[in-house]
């Protein structure tokens, strides 16, 4: 898909099911930190689906980091004439204002941007207490297929 001509919802949707696949692996207690990001490992069947490679190691590793990956990910696309790229200001303002890098934040920019409703329905934004609280972090299990 480099220098491909994509639209706007092509791209949300692929940047999703990334920021969907480090969620899940989190979820699962897998080192996220292992998945591989990088654009010539990151791949994408021809409906639209993205392919990750999870290495099964530990220690230090040389993978890119995932607010580096994202925000050198529009680099690779080449948006339609037609297109309103105008998405782009938030999208980058994200990495610019957004120390550390959250998932989790930038998940919910990326459903902003496709247009999507949030999660919580509207009287939970109204009254916090009815919120519910967020799910502590879960530890990583590091898998080593040597031992």
């Amino acid at each position: 898909y480099r220098n491909t001509t994509v639209t706007k919802a092509f791209f949300l949707s692929l940047v999703d099911q990334m920021v969907s696949v480090i969620i899940n692996c989190k979820n699962y207690a897998i080192h996220d930190t292992n998945i591989d990001l990088n654009y010539d490992r990151v791949f994408i069947d021809p409906q639209g689906k993205v392919k990750c490679i999870l290495w099964p190691v530990t220690g230090e590793t040389d993978f890119q980091p995932k607010d580096m990956f994202f925000n050198q990910l529009i680099s690779v696309f080449r948006f339609d004439d037609n297109e309103d790229i105008r998405f782009l200001n938030d999208y980058y303002a994200f990495f610019d204002t957004t120390q550390p890098f959250s998932t989790k934040s930038f998940q919910k920019l990326i459903t902003r941007l496709m247009g999507k409703e949030d999660d919580l329905p509207s009287r939970q934004l109204d009254n916090p207490k009815s919120a519910p609280k967020p799910e502590p972090e879960q530890s990583s299990i590091e898998y080593d297929p040597f031992k």
